[in-house]
């Protein structure tokens, strides 16, 4: 209520912010702003003026007029928590196109957005772990080109592997070729690792990180 400053909540407006309704269903304007976000508050205080401006530019008798886009913000419920809201505002005039209330629908799309975040990872980790495929292929194919490799040769090379990949700090490699094996010095057999076979003609090998 554009004059009162006081905002009417339904049951389930209530739940979603956390709190327990109040007898006439009502918060102030300013409890309303302390819930939501600090750094998302300025843009909400911003459209909700904007919005409740369109009035001027159409004076209708009635008129009703609707924000073309939905927004989205995140609330602090008194437990601590933080959740996303997607709103959905309209402005309601009286005859002489003077605004008297904001009418609006909140969504709560908190898990919307953690199953957006999930899907983004695992589309990032898929393309991590693609990359990390195809440099264990390069090297396997480097090993099998017939040139000469000695152990000193062999110990860089896996000391340079682990660098490479997604999560350095848990990730060790080791060479097994022609009689030698060299190893990062935390190697232990694992479940979780990428291996690749090769052959040349001085016998098989085998990568793993």
């Amino acid at each position: 209520d554009l004059r009162t400053n006081q905002v009417v909540y339904d049951d389930r407006l209530f739940a979603m912010y956390g709190l327990s309704p109040t007898p006439d269903h009502t918060v102030s304007y300013q409890d309303w702003a302390r819930q939501v976000h600090p750094q998302d508050l300025p843009q909400q205080e911003a459209a909700l003026r904007r919005l409740a401006s369109e009035h001027d530019r159409r004076r209708e008798p009635g008129l009703v007029v609707h924000e073309r886009r939905r927004r989205e913000f995140r609330i602090t419920r008194p437990d601590g928590t933080i959740r996303h809201v997607q709103s959905a505002a309209a402005v309601i005039t009286d005859e002489q196109g003077t605004p008297l209330r904001l009418v609006g629908m909140n969504t709560d799309v908190t898990e919307q957005k953690q199953a957006e975040r999930e899907r983004e990872k695992l589309v990032h980790d898929l393309g991590e772990r693609v990359k990390e495929l195809r440099l264990v292929h390069s090297v396997a194919r480097l090993l099998q080109s017939d040139r000469s490799f000695n152990l000193d040769l062999l110990t860089e090379l896996v000391a340079l592997l682990p660098p490479a990949w997604q999560y350095p700090e848990c990730c060790e490699a080791r060479i097994a070729y022609g009689g030698i094996e060299v190893a990062t010095p935390n190697w232990r057999e694992s479940a979780w690792k990428q291996s690749v076979s090769f052959a040349t003609a001085s016998g098989d090998g085998i990568i793993e990180v």
